[in-house]
Formats: structure tokens, C-alpha cells, sequence
């Protein structure tokens, strides 16, 4: 009972309330809270440090940045449905328009410096990339999650779509999404003989596709370079048709600052109880879970889930 009160003594404060609010668009460090919030960082570190202590949140390192995000926990708990309850009220409180304006502002600064990155990826820098994580580690399990004989696919940050040849043995149809135009432009060049192929350009976060619509989404090693990892998980399930199939394929939490600098990772993999909790609270189904390993002393997270 004592953590439910100081759950809700937590909640009865604007400024934390704001900050539960900005944090369900998604993980920001506490610079970035500072900048939407427009208050000194002594303040925000002291309303972060009490929302912690109520659990409400959780924080994890990036390199030398902390991020602070909700506690979606799997097994449902007083803090989880408190903020559940919190969420489907949002749009009803104080600052909610304000602060979601902010927010999209970080989020697009985000975007644009991992869009940036892969518009200047010419030929030999994508060798370079590869060879850092080639395809073939993980193609075969990716191949293994996605059902046979479905209409529509869609490949979220599909990059030059080294795997459309393979998705089409599948599926009648590819969609590849991705924000940089380069990559587009390349994957039209390398999949010039596959039929029944379209690009969008676009971030992950908001598609222009209708809901219900496809019947396989790929997210494979994208997420660690989008703005919002969550938010792409909500755009997945909104697009998926009922009993649709979501793959991920990405890497488990690391520590090689490197691969920010040089590759425009915003993240630095990610915790599995991370990525459960995202799919969970966007209501995917978790089917299956494998992790494989690199010759980089890396680990990629592979999990195949269902739309609920």
C-alpha cells in the first residue's frame, strides 16, 4: 500500500505529470526533458528522481547519456495501470499540446541526423557497415518468423532491401520504407528485376498507410537508429491486419559508443525486458524469442510476434 501512495503523491505534481506525459512518446536524456520543458536541470533531475522512486519510471545508459522511459511492465502491476490510465487521458491535460510540439522537435532532430547519415552512404560505406554486421548473421532466423504465402509485407528502414528477393518467395508484395532517399534510390537500382515492389519514403513513426493493411512487418536492425523505438512498434501494429506478424530483428544492449559516432546508432541496442515491454504495452502477442551471436561481440535479439 505504501508504494501505491507514493505512486500517486508522485502523479500530484504538474511538472511530473508533464514529464509522464512526454515520456510516453518515447525515451529522452534529461537534456532533452530540460529543452522541452523549458525548466533548469536541478529542478527536472529532482521530479525524475522522485518518479523513480515511485518506480513510474525506469532509466538505462546510453554511452555517456542516461534515458530516462515509463515502466511498461509485463506483469501487470498498480504502477502500470496507473500509467495506463494516465495515457488514455493525455490529450486531456494541461501542456499536452505544447510539449508534444517539443517533443517532435527532438524527435525530428533525431531523425535527421541518422537520415543525413545514410543519404552520404555511398557504395563502399555500405560494404564497410556490412562487414561490421553482415546480413548472413541473421538472415536465416529473420526468413524462419516470416509466414508463407501472405499478400503484403512491409520492411521497415529496408535500407538498399538486400532481402527482397527472399521476402518474395514469401509474400506478393513488398513495401520498403525507409526516411533517406539514397537508401531508396540504391534498393530501386538493386531490386530492379523484383516485381510488385514500392517504396515509401518516410520515418517510421507516422506512415502513410492505412490501418489494417499489411500481413508481415520487418523491422530488421532499424530500431536502434529510429527517434522513437516505441512509436515505431505502434505504427507496426496500427498498420498490421488482425493475427499479422511483426519481426524484430535488433541488437541486444552494448557498450560500443563507436558505433553512434561512425554508424548513427541512437541507441546502443537494447535490453529484452525493453523490447517486451514496448511490444507488450502495443499489444503484440511475443511468439518466439532467439538471440544470436557475432564475431564483434555483439548480440542480436530476434522476436516474432502476433497482433492481438
Amino acid at each position: 500500500m505504501k508504494s501505491h501512495i507514493n505512486s500517486l503523491k508522485a502523479i500530484a505534481d504538474e511538472t511530473r505529470l508533464r514529464i509522464l506525459i512526454i515520456l510516453f512518446l518515447g525515451s529522452f536524456h534529461v537534456n532533452e526533458i530540460v529543452e522541452i520543458l523549458e525548466m533548469g536541470q536541478s529542478r527536472i533531475s529532482r521530479h525524475l528522481k522522485i518518479l523513480q522512486d515511485a518506480e513510474l519510471i525506469f532509466s538505462r545508459r546510453e554511452g555517456t547519456l542516461i534515458y530516462y522511459y515509463l515502466n511498461f511492465d509485463r506483469e501487470k502491476n498498480f504502477q502500470t495501470e496507473l500509467i495506463e490510465l494516465l495515457n488514455k487521458y493525455k490529450t486531456q491535460i494541461s501542456f499536452y499540446e505544447k510539449d508534444f510540439v517539443k517533443v517532435q522537435e527532438i524527435l525530428d532532430t533525431r531523425s535527421q541526423l541518422t537520415r543525413s547519415f545514410f543519404d552520404k552512404l555511398n557504395g563502399e560505406a555500405q560494404k564497410i557497415k556490412e562487414q561490421v554486421l553482415d546480413v548472413s548473421v541473421y538472415k536465416e532466423t529473420l526468413l524462419k518468423m516470416i509466414p508463407q504465402k501472405k499478400e503484403i509485407l512491409v520492411d521497415f528502414g529496408c535500407g538498399i532491401g538486400r532481402l527482397f528477393s527472399d521476402y518474395k518467395k514469401r509474400v506478393k508484395k513488398i513495401i520498403g520504407v525507409d526516411s533517406s532517399s539514397n537508401m531508396l534510390s540504391l534498393a530501386k537500382v538493386y531490386n530492379k528485376k523484383i516485381s510488385q515492389l514500392q517504396f515509401i519514403q518516410s520515418n517510421l513513426e507516422k506512415l502513410n498507410l492505412p490501418n489494417n493493411f499489411a500481413d508481415v512487418v520487418v523491422t530488421s536492425m532499424v530500431l536502434h537508429h529510429v527517434s522513437s523505438p516505441y512509436l515505431a512498434i505502434q505504427e507496426a501494429y496500427r498498420i498490421l491486419k488482425p493475427k499479422g506478424t511483426l519481426c524484430v530483428i535488433d541488437l541486444a544492449k552494448h557498450n560500443k559508443e563507436f558505433m553512434r559516432n561512425i554508424y548513427a546508432d541512437l541507441w546502443l541496442g537494447f535490453e529484452k525486458e525493453v523490447l517486451f515491454s514496448w511490444l507488450e504495452q502495443a499489444r503484440f502477442k511475443i511468439q518466439k524469442i532467439s538471440e544470436i551471436s557475432t564475431e564483434m561481440d555483439l548480440k542480436i535479439i530476434a522476436i516474432k510476434t502476433i497482433k492481438e
